[in-house]
Protein backbone atom coordinates (compact mmCIF):
# COMPACT_ATOMS: atom_id res chain seq x y z
CA UNK A 1 0.00 0.00 0.00
CA UNK A 2 1.42 3.47 -0.95
CA UNK A 3 0.15 6.64 1.11
CA UNK A 4 1.34 9.84 1.55
CA UNK A 5 0.13 10.82 5.25
CA UNK A 6 0.96 14.47 6.90
CA UNK A 7 -0.89 15.72 9.38
CA UNK A 8 0.80 19.32 9.22
CA UNK A 9 -0.28 19.39 5.00
CA UNK A 10 -4.25 17.95 6.17
CA UNK A 11 -4.58 20.90 8.67
CA UNK A 12 -2.89 23.03 6.19
CA UNK A 13 -5.49 21.60 3.38
CA UNK A 14 -8.48 22.28 5.92
CA UNK A 15 -7.60 26.00 6.59
CA UNK A 16 -7.29 26.57 2.81
CA UNK A 17 -10.57 25.13 2.22
CA UNK A 18 -12.75 28.23 1.24
CA UNK A 19 -15.95 26.82 -0.46
CA UNK A 20 -19.19 27.69 0.80
CA UNK A 21 -21.18 24.62 1.96
CA UNK A 22 -23.37 23.86 0.56
CA UNK A 23 -23.16 25.90 -2.79
CA UNK A 24 -25.85 26.75 -5.29
CA UNK A 25 -26.47 25.38 -7.99
CA UNK A 26 -25.30 27.13 -11.57
CA UNK A 27 -28.90 25.81 -12.71
CA UNK A 28 -32.46 26.37 -11.76
CA UNK A 29 -33.42 23.36 -9.74
CA UNK A 30 -37.09 22.46 -7.97
CA UNK A 31 -36.88 24.76 -4.79
CA UNK A 32 -37.02 21.56 -2.72
CA UNK A 33 -34.18 19.86 -4.44
CA UNK A 34 -31.47 22.50 -2.31
CA UNK A 35 -32.58 21.72 0.72
CA UNK A 36 -33.72 17.71 -0.02
CA UNK A 37 -30.64 17.29 -1.65
CA UNK A 38 -27.68 16.75 0.66
CA UNK A 39 -23.91 17.07 -0.83
CA UNK A 40 -22.28 13.64 -1.47
CA UNK A 41 -20.32 13.87 2.06
CA UNK A 42 -20.99 16.19 5.17
CA UNK A 43 -18.67 18.81 5.14
CA UNK A 44 -15.43 18.90 3.23
CA UNK A 45 -13.27 15.87 3.15
CA UNK A 46 -10.12 17.53 4.74
CA UNK A 47 -12.17 19.28 7.33
CA UNK A 48 -13.93 15.90 8.34
CA UNK A 49 -10.29 14.08 8.14
CA UNK A 50 -8.98 17.04 10.48
CA UNK A 51 -12.28 16.53 13.03
CA UNK A 52 -11.74 12.37 13.57
CA UNK A 53 -7.99 13.03 13.76
CA UNK A 54 -8.67 15.06 16.81
CA UNK A 55 -11.71 13.44 18.43
CA UNK A 56 -8.96 9.91 18.04
CA UNK A 57 -6.14 11.93 19.43
CA UNK A 58 -8.38 12.95 22.26
CA UNK A 59 -10.38 9.29 22.49
CA UNK A 60 -9.18 6.72 20.81
CA UNK A 61 -11.46 4.31 23.05
CA UNK A 62 -14.61 6.47 21.49
CA UNK A 63 -16.91 3.47 20.45
CA UNK A 64 -17.08 5.07 16.90
CA UNK A 65 -13.45 3.73 16.46
CA UNK A 66 -14.53 0.12 17.52
CA UNK A 67 -13.27 -2.65 15.70
CA UNK A 68 -16.12 -4.94 15.24
CA UNK A 69 -15.96 -8.05 13.97
CA UNK A 70 -17.83 -9.14 10.68
CA UNK A 71 -21.22 -11.24 11.11
CA UNK A 72 -20.78 -12.86 7.45
CA UNK A 73 -17.07 -12.62 5.72
CA UNK A 74 -16.58 -14.19 2.33
CA UNK A 75 -16.33 -17.65 2.54
CA UNK A 76 -13.36 -17.51 -0.16
CA UNK A 77 -11.71 -15.63 -2.22
CA UNK A 78 -13.85 -12.43 -4.38
CA UNK A 79 -12.87 -10.38 -7.12
CA UNK A 80 -13.81 -7.25 -8.46
CA UNK A 81 -14.62 -6.26 -12.38
CA UNK A 82 -13.04 -3.52 -13.78
CA UNK A 83 -15.00 -0.24 -13.98
CA UNK A 84 -14.79 -0.58 -17.90
CA UNK A 85 -16.25 -4.65 -17.93
CA UNK A 86 -19.09 -5.17 -19.00
CA UNK A 87 -22.01 -4.62 -16.90
CA UNK A 88 -25.71 -5.58 -17.02
CA UNK A 89 -27.53 -3.34 -14.16
CA UNK A 90 -26.88 -0.10 -13.84
CA UNK A 91 -28.64 1.17 -10.29
CA UNK A 92 -29.40 4.76 -10.06
CA UNK A 93 -31.55 6.55 -6.83
CA UNK A 94 -33.42 9.20 -8.49
CA UNK A 95 -35.21 11.70 -6.37
CA UNK A 96 -37.65 13.05 -8.46
CA UNK A 97 -38.28 16.83 -8.36
CA UNK A 98 -40.81 17.62 -11.47
CA UNK A 99 -38.35 18.23 -14.22
CA UNK A 100 -35.65 20.13 -12.78
CA UNK A 101 -32.06 20.34 -14.21
CA UNK A 102 -30.82 16.90 -12.26
CA UNK A 103 -34.12 14.98 -13.29
CA UNK A 104 -32.98 16.23 -17.33
CA UNK A 105 -29.39 14.71 -16.30
CA UNK A 106 -30.82 11.34 -15.37
CA UNK A 107 -33.01 11.23 -18.44
CA UNK A 108 -30.13 11.24 -20.91
CA UNK A 109 -28.22 8.44 -18.68
CA UNK A 110 -30.89 6.42 -18.42
CA UNK A 111 -31.21 6.57 -22.47
CA UNK A 112 -27.93 5.95 -22.84
CA UNK A 113 -27.98 3.17 -20.85
CA UNK A 114 -31.22 2.14 -21.99
CA UNK A 115 -28.84 2.29 -25.68
CA UNK A 116 -26.02 0.31 -24.47
CA UNK A 117 -28.49 -3.06 -24.02
CA UNK A 118 -28.37 -2.21 -20.35
CA UNK A 119 -30.69 -2.84 -17.62
CA UNK A 120 -31.45 0.54 -15.41
CA UNK A 121 -32.68 -0.14 -12.53
CA UNK A 122 -34.07 2.66 -10.79
CA UNK A 123 -34.87 3.11 -7.01
CA UNK A 124 -37.94 5.22 -6.47
CA UNK A 125 -38.74 6.44 -2.80
CA UNK A 126 -42.04 5.89 -3.61
CA UNK A 127 -44.94 4.97 -6.31
CA UNK A 128 -45.83 8.24 -7.55
CA UNK A 129 -42.54 9.11 -8.13
CA UNK A 130 -41.88 5.90 -9.82
CA UNK A 131 -45.03 7.34 -12.46
CA UNK A 132 -43.97 10.71 -12.74
CA UNK A 133 -40.32 9.31 -13.78
CA UNK A 134 -42.01 7.06 -15.72
CA UNK A 135 -43.98 9.41 -17.63
CA UNK A 136 -41.40 11.86 -17.88
CA UNK A 137 -39.00 9.41 -19.56
CA UNK A 138 -41.30 8.39 -21.89
CA UNK A 139 -41.73 12.43 -22.64
CA UNK A 140 -38.07 12.37 -23.74
CA UNK A 141 -38.19 9.14 -25.83
CA UNK A 142 -36.68 7.16 -23.60
CA UNK A 143 -38.11 3.59 -23.79
CA UNK A 144 -39.35 2.62 -20.58
CA UNK A 145 -40.40 -1.68 -20.50
CA UNK A 146 -37.37 -2.88 -19.47
CA UNK A 147 -36.94 -1.33 -16.75
CA UNK A 148 -36.25 -2.31 -13.05
CA UNK A 149 -37.82 -0.78 -10.63
CA UNK A 150 -37.45 -1.04 -6.75
CA UNK A 151 -39.26 1.08 -4.00
CA UNK A 152 -37.26 2.24 -1.44
CA UNK A 153 -36.99 5.45 0.74
CA UNK A 154 -33.39 6.61 1.02
CA UNK A 155 -32.04 9.92 2.18
CA UNK A 156 -29.94 11.14 -0.89
CA UNK A 157 -29.03 10.15 -4.51
CA UNK A 158 -25.35 9.42 -4.25
CA UNK A 159 -26.20 5.64 -4.88
CA UNK A 160 -22.11 5.13 -5.55
CA UNK A 161 -20.92 5.98 -2.42
CA UNK A 162 -23.30 4.34 -0.09
CA UNK A 163 -24.00 1.19 -2.49
CA UNK A 164 -22.63 -1.94 -2.57
CA UNK A 165 -20.03 -2.80 -4.23
CA UNK A 166 -20.48 -5.70 -6.58
CA UNK A 167 -18.53 -8.83 -6.41
CA UNK A 168 -18.13 -12.50 -8.14
CA UNK A 169 -16.36 -15.39 -6.26
CA UNK A 170 -14.51 -18.51 -8.09
CA UNK A 171 -17.79 -20.45 -8.70
CA UNK A 172 -19.35 -17.25 -10.77
CA UNK A 173 -21.77 -16.08 -8.14
CA UNK A 174 -22.14 -12.59 -8.25
CA UNK A 175 -22.11 -11.03 -4.66
CA UNK A 176 -22.07 -7.29 -2.74
CA UNK A 177 -19.25 -5.85 0.13
CA UNK A 178 -21.10 -2.73 1.74
CA UNK A 179 -18.78 -0.86 4.16
CA UNK A 180 -20.12 1.74 7.10
CA UNK A 181 -21.62 4.86 5.17
CA UNK A 182 -22.62 8.04 7.47
CA UNK A 183 -25.04 7.01 10.86
CA UNK A 184 -26.36 10.17 10.10
CA UNK A 185 -27.92 8.67 6.86
CA UNK A 186 -29.40 5.42 8.11
CA UNK A 187 -32.01 5.02 4.93
CA UNK A 188 -28.61 5.46 2.68
CA UNK A 189 -26.73 2.68 4.83
CA UNK A 190 -29.36 -0.03 4.90
CA UNK A 191 -29.77 0.23 1.17
CA UNK A 192 -27.60 -2.28 -0.07
CA UNK A 193 -28.71 -4.69 2.42
CA UNK A 194 -32.37 -4.25 1.40
CA UNK A 195 -31.69 -4.08 -1.86
CA UNK A 196 -29.19 -7.27 -1.43
CA UNK A 197 -32.07 -9.33 0.25
CA UNK A 198 -34.80 -8.05 -2.67
CA UNK A 199 -32.57 -9.71 -5.83
CA UNK A 200 -31.12 -12.75 -2.98
CA UNK A 201 -27.05 -12.16 -3.43
CA UNK A 202 -25.12 -13.06 -0.50
CA UNK A 203 -23.87 -9.84 0.99
CA UNK A 204 -20.67 -9.56 3.16
CA UNK A 205 -20.00 -6.58 5.83
CA UNK A 206 -16.97 -4.58 6.40
CA UNK A 207 -16.38 -2.29 9.33
CA UNK A 208 -14.76 0.58 7.60
CA UNK A 209 -16.08 4.03 7.03
CA UNK A 210 -15.73 4.11 3.42
CA UNK A 211 -17.08 4.92 0.37
CA UNK A 212 -17.71 3.90 -3.27
CA UNK A 213 -16.70 7.17 -5.12
CA UNK A 214 -13.58 6.40 -3.71
CA UNK A 215 -12.55 2.77 -5.20
CA UNK A 216 -11.32 2.00 -8.31
CA UNK A 217 -9.87 -1.17 -10.09
CA UNK A 218 -8.60 -2.99 -13.32
CA UNK A 219 -9.99 -6.26 -12.53
CA UNK A 220 -6.66 -8.08 -12.02
CA UNK A 221 -6.42 -7.58 -8.43
CA UNK A 222 -4.91 -3.53 -8.61
CA UNK A 223 -7.51 -1.06 -6.72
CA UNK A 224 -7.19 2.57 -6.12
CA UNK A 225 -8.25 4.93 -3.17
CA UNK A 226 -7.74 8.06 -1.41
CA UNK A 227 -5.29 8.27 1.61
CA UNK A 228 -8.77 9.78 2.69
CA UNK A 229 -9.56 5.84 3.75
CA UNK A 230 -6.74 6.20 6.57
CA UNK A 231 -7.87 9.38 7.80
CA UNK A 232 -11.06 8.81 8.23
CA UNK A 233 -10.48 5.12 10.07
CA UNK A 234 -7.75 5.95 12.35
CA UNK A 235 -8.29 2.65 14.58
CA UNK A 236 -6.50 0.80 11.07
CA UNK A 237 -3.31 0.81 10.44
CA UNK A 238 -2.02 -0.13 6.86
CA UNK A 239 -1.93 -3.98 7.04
CA UNK A 240 -5.62 -4.40 8.49
CA UNK A 241 -6.68 -1.96 5.68
CA UNK A 242 -4.48 -3.80 3.17
CA UNK A 243 -6.24 -7.00 4.55
CA UNK A 244 -9.91 -5.73 4.40
CA UNK A 245 -9.50 -5.00 0.89
CA UNK A 246 -7.77 -7.97 0.01
CA UNK A 247 -10.80 -10.10 1.68
CA UNK A 248 -14.05 -8.17 0.62
CA UNK A 249 -13.15 -6.20 -2.30
CA UNK A 250 -10.19 -9.01 -3.97
CA UNK A 251 -7.54 -6.69 -4.49
CA UNK A 252 -4.18 -7.88 -4.13
CA UNK A 253 -2.90 -4.85 -4.08
CA UNK A 254 -3.61 -1.13 -3.51
CA UNK A 255 -2.38 2.15 -3.69
CA UNK A 256 -3.73 4.93 -2.20
CA UNK A 257 -3.52 8.44 -4.30
CA UNK A 258 -3.27 11.74 -2.67
CA UNK A 259 -7.07 13.59 -2.98
CA UNK A 260 -7.19 17.38 -4.30
CA UNK A 261 -7.20 20.27 -2.57
CA UNK A 262 -10.74 22.15 -2.63
CA UNK A 263 -12.68 19.30 -3.68
CA UNK A 264 -15.77 17.94 -1.45
CA UNK A 265 -15.12 14.16 -1.32
CA UNK A 266 -11.69 13.77 -1.40
CA UNK A 267 -12.45 10.67 -3.73
CA UNK A 268 -10.39 9.23 -6.42
CA UNK A 269 -12.87 9.51 -9.03
CA UNK A 270 -13.05 12.76 -9.21
CA UNK A 271 -9.78 12.67 -10.95
CA UNK A 272 -8.98 9.22 -12.80
CA UNK A 273 -10.43 6.49 -14.80
CA UNK A 274 -9.86 3.38 -15.44
CA UNK A 275 -9.57 2.79 -19.10
CA UNK A 276 -8.56 -1.31 -19.30
CA UNK A 277 -6.36 -3.44 -17.23
CA UNK A 278 -3.41 -2.08 -17.84
CA UNK A 279 -4.10 1.84 -18.60
CA UNK A 280 -5.39 4.47 -16.15
CA UNK A 281 -6.67 8.34 -16.71
CA UNK A 282 -5.20 10.73 -14.47
CA UNK A 283 -6.53 14.01 -14.67
CA UNK A 284 -4.40 17.29 -16.11
CA UNK A 285 -4.39 20.69 -14.70
CA UNK A 286 -2.33 23.67 -15.58
CA UNK A 287 -0.76 25.27 -13.19
CA UNK A 288 -2.93 28.73 -14.65
CA UNK A 289 -6.10 26.83 -13.68
CA UNK A 290 -5.14 25.35 -9.81
CA UNK A 291 -1.51 25.54 -8.68
CA UNK A 292 -2.01 23.19 -6.21
CA UNK A 293 -4.10 20.36 -7.26
CA UNK A 294 -1.72 20.69 -10.44
CA UNK A 295 1.07 19.49 -8.69
CA UNK A 296 -1.07 16.72 -6.79
CA UNK A 297 -2.18 15.37 -9.65
CA UNK A 298 0.83 15.17 -11.35
CA UNK A 299 2.31 13.44 -8.35
CA UNK A 300 -0.44 10.72 -8.57
CA UNK A 301 0.64 9.95 -12.49
CA UNK A 302 3.84 9.64 -11.66
CA UNK A 303 3.29 6.81 -8.84
CA UNK A 304 1.03 5.06 -11.15
CA UNK A 305 2.83 5.19 -13.97
CA UNK A 306 5.04 2.16 -14.64
CA UNK A 307 3.50 0.86 -11.38
CA UNK A 308 4.05 -2.91 -11.32
CA UNK A 309 0.91 -5.03 -12.21
CA UNK A 310 -0.95 -8.28 -9.97
CA UNK A 311 -0.99 -9.97 -13.38
CA UNK A 312 2.37 -9.21 -15.00
CA UNK A 313 3.31 -5.74 -16.83
CA UNK A 314 3.27 -2.20 -15.81
CA UNK A 315 0.83 0.15 -15.52
CA UNK A 316 0.55 3.34 -18.14
CA UNK A 317 -0.67 6.47 -16.96
CA UNK A 318 -2.83 8.94 -19.87
CA UNK A 319 -3.58 12.43 -19.23
CA UNK A 320 -6.86 14.29 -19.87
CA UNK A 321 -7.27 18.01 -19.44
CA UNK A 322 -9.51 19.38 -16.15
CA UNK A 323 -12.53 21.98 -16.99
CA UNK A 324 -11.72 25.09 -15.38
CA UNK A 325 -13.08 25.28 -11.84
CA UNK A 326 -15.85 27.54 -10.42
CA UNK A 327 -14.92 29.74 -7.65
CA UNK A 328 -16.65 27.14 -4.94
CA UNK A 329 -16.28 23.66 -6.53
CA UNK A 330 -14.32 21.71 -9.06
CA UNK A 331 -15.21 20.23 -12.37
CA UNK A 332 -14.42 17.02 -13.77
CA UNK A 333 -14.18 14.91 -16.62
CA UNK A 334 -12.83 11.49 -14.71
CA UNK A 335 -16.58 11.32 -12.92
CA UNK A 336 -18.35 8.99 -15.83
CA UNK A 337 -19.18 5.84 -16.36
CA UNK A 338 -18.22 2.86 -18.90
CA UNK A 339 -21.58 0.68 -20.22
CA UNK A 340 -20.90 -1.96 -22.76
CA UNK A 341 -19.84 0.39 -25.65
CA UNK A 342 -20.67 3.84 -24.52
CA UNK A 343 -18.86 5.93 -22.04
CA UNK A 344 -21.55 8.72 -20.30
CA UNK A 345 -18.65 11.60 -19.79
CA UNK A 346 -19.99 14.73 -17.76
CA UNK A 347 -19.75 17.93 -19.69
CA UNK A 348 -20.18 21.56 -18.50
CA UNK A 349 -20.74 24.71 -20.05
CA UNK A 350 -17.56 25.91 -19.45
CA UNK A 351 -13.76 24.94 -20.97
CA UNK A 352 -15.63 23.96 -24.27
CA UNK A 353 -11.99 23.62 -26.14
CA UNK A 354 -10.85 21.07 -22.86
CA UNK A 355 -13.91 19.31 -23.57
CA UNK A 356 -12.80 18.94 -27.21
CA UNK A 357 -9.35 17.39 -26.48
CA UNK A 358 -10.78 15.24 -23.80
CA UNK A 359 -13.16 14.00 -26.08
CA UNK A 360 -10.44 13.40 -28.74
CA UNK A 361 -8.11 11.43 -26.16
CA UNK A 362 -11.25 8.95 -25.32
CA UNK A 363 -12.05 8.20 -28.30
CA UNK A 364 -8.05 6.61 -29.18
CA UNK A 365 -8.50 5.43 -26.09
CA UNK A 366 -11.66 3.17 -26.31
CA UNK A 367 -11.96 2.35 -29.90
CA UNK A 368 -15.40 1.68 -31.08
CA UNK A 369 -17.01 3.03 -27.89
CA UNK A 370 -19.19 5.99 -28.08
CA UNK A 371 -18.48 9.09 -25.97
CA UNK A 372 -21.71 10.51 -25.25
CA UNK A 373 -21.69 13.92 -23.79
CA UNK A 374 -24.11 14.69 -20.53
CA UNK A 375 -24.36 18.36 -19.42
CA UNK A 376 -23.57 18.00 -15.71
CA UNK A 377 -23.71 21.44 -14.20
CA UNK A 378 -26.58 20.83 -12.32
CA UNK A 379 -25.19 18.69 -10.31
CA UNK A 380 -21.29 19.27 -10.37
CA UNK A 381 -21.92 22.14 -7.29
CA UNK A 382 -23.11 19.32 -5.18
CA UNK A 383 -19.18 17.60 -5.50
CA UNK A 384 -20.16 14.63 -7.79
CA UNK A 385 -21.08 13.76 -11.14
CA UNK A 386 -22.47 10.80 -13.20
CA UNK A 387 -20.00 8.13 -11.73
CA UNK A 388 -21.59 9.27 -7.92
CA UNK A 389 -25.16 9.00 -8.92
CA UNK A 390 -24.99 5.61 -10.48
CA UNK A 391 -23.64 1.92 -9.18
CA UNK A 392 -23.33 -1.54 -11.30
CA UNK A 393 -24.26 -4.69 -10.99
CA UNK A 394 -22.80 -7.61 -13.13
CA UNK A 395 -24.62 -10.91 -13.17
CA UNK A 396 -21.52 -13.37 -13.43
CA UNK A 397 -21.29 -16.26 -15.37
CA UNK A 398 -18.15 -18.05 -15.55
CA UNK A 399 -17.65 -21.17 -17.82
CA UNK A 400 -17.31 -24.44 -15.45
CA UNK A 401 -13.61 -25.80 -16.56
CA UNK A 402 -11.80 -29.12 -17.27
CA UNK A 403 -8.28 -28.22 -16.05
CA UNK A 404 -7.17 -32.24 -16.20
CA UNK A 405 -8.80 -32.46 -19.46
CA UNK A 406 -10.68 -35.79 -18.66
CA UNK A 407 -14.49 -34.67 -19.90
CA UNK A 408 -15.72 -33.81 -16.62
CA UNK A 409 -16.27 -30.34 -14.60
CA UNK A 410 -14.88 -29.64 -11.60
CA UNK A 411 -17.14 -29.79 -8.71
CA UNK A 412 -16.23 -26.32 -7.40
CA UNK A 413 -18.26 -24.91 -10.68
CA UNK A 414 -20.70 -27.32 -10.38
CA UNK A 415 -19.53 -29.97 -12.61
CA UNK A 416 -18.83 -33.42 -11.27
CA UNK A 417 -14.83 -34.45 -11.07
CA UNK A 418 -13.74 -34.49 -7.33
CA UNK A 419 -10.16 -34.47 -8.69
CA UNK A 420 -9.76 -31.96 -11.60
CA UNK A 421 -5.75 -32.13 -10.91
CA UNK A 422 -5.78 -35.93 -12.09
CA UNK A 423 -7.51 -36.99 -15.49
CA UNK A 424 -7.71 -40.70 -13.66
CA UNK A 425 -9.97 -39.50 -11.26
CA UNK A 426 -13.62 -38.96 -12.33
CA UNK A 427 -16.64 -40.66 -12.66
CA UNK A 428 -16.75 -42.40 -15.28
CA UNK A 429 -13.17 -44.90 -13.55
CA UNK A 430 -13.68 -47.83 -11.87
CA UNK A 431 -12.92 -47.59 -7.86
CA UNK A 432 -9.07 -49.43 -7.59
CA UNK A 433 -9.65 -51.04 -4.27
CA UNK A 434 -6.76 -50.53 -1.57
CA UNK A 435 -5.08 -46.98 -3.19
CA UNK A 436 -7.11 -44.61 -0.81
CA UNK A 437 -8.41 -42.30 -3.50
CA UNK A 438 -12.15 -42.16 -4.57
CA UNK A 439 -11.44 -43.18 -8.38
CA UNK A 440 -15.13 -43.12 -9.28
CA UNK A 441 -16.25 -39.97 -7.08
CA UNK A 442 -18.72 -41.39 -5.72
CA UNK A 443 -17.64 -40.23 -2.07
CA UNK A 444 -16.64 -43.39 -0.90
CA UNK A 445 -13.21 -44.26 -1.04
CA UNK A 446 -11.45 -47.97 -1.57
CA UNK A 447 -15.38 -49.59 -1.66
CA UNK A 448 -15.95 -53.06 -3.12
CA UNK A 449 -18.65 -55.52 -3.58
CA UNK A 450 -19.09 -57.62 -0.35
CA UNK A 451 -20.04 -61.20 -0.58
CA UNK A 452 -22.39 -62.60 2.15
CA UNK A 453 -21.90 -66.60 2.85
CA UNK A 454 -24.67 -68.73 4.30
CA UNK A 455 -23.23 -70.49 6.45
CA UNK A 456 -26.42 -72.59 7.52
CA UNK A 457 -26.34 -74.28 4.15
Amino acid sequence: MKAKLSSISLVATALMISMAWPCQADVDLHPDRIAAMKPAVDMPWAEKAQQIQDLYAADPMNPMFRKIAPKIAPPGPVYSSGEFEAVDEVILSWQWFNGDGVDVMYREMVDAIVDAGVTPRIVAENNSKKNAITSFLAAGGVPTGGIAWNIYNYNAIWVRDYGPFPLFNEMGATAWADANYYPERPLDDQLPIWLAGQLGYPLYHFNLSYEGGNFANNGDGLCLASDTVLYYNPAYNEAELEDLFGTYLGCEDIVLLEPMDDDGTGHIDMSTIWIDRDTIIVADYDTSQHASNAAILDANAALLDGYPLPGGGTLEVVRIPMPDPHPQYLRTYTNGLHVNGIYMLPVYSASADKQAETIAILEAQLPGWEIRPINADAIIPWYGAIHCITQVNRHVEIPCWDDDGDGYDDEICGGTDCDDADAAVNPGMAEIVGNGIDDNCNGQVDEQETCFIDTAL
